[in-house]
């Protein structure tokens, strides 16, 4: 699945929902645009942090990876955060889960 955001802004802050069923492993990679220096991490359903990937420049890509061992399926959020950069800027982050 692809997801689409747009930065304008050092504090843009975009959050991307998604289910992840017992045993499966969800993998993200985000193309960081080159006027823009963002992190991503991976949230739980109460917000809690799980994994991050915080890659300092503009341009560096993110990337997460996270298992989930829990029973049953879980709700999840990626949240990509930007903290440096001007102007509008498209990024896109591929998630799979297998």
């Amino acid at each position: 699945m692809t997801l689409t955001g747009a930065l304008s802004t050092t504090s843009d802050r975009d959050y991307f929902k998604f289910t992840l069923a017992s045993g499966r492993t969800a993998s993200i990679s985000c193309a960081v645009p080159d006027a823009y220096d963002a992190d991503a991490y991976l949230l739980d359903s109460t917000g809690t942090t799980l994994t991050r990937s915080v890659n300092d420049g503009r341009g560096s890509d993110e990337s997460l990876t996270y298992t989930r061992t829990a029973s049953g399926s879980g709700t999840y959020y990626l949240d990509l955060e930007a903290y440096a950069g001007s102007g509008s800027a498209t990024y896109t982050c591929d998630l799979s889960t297998v």
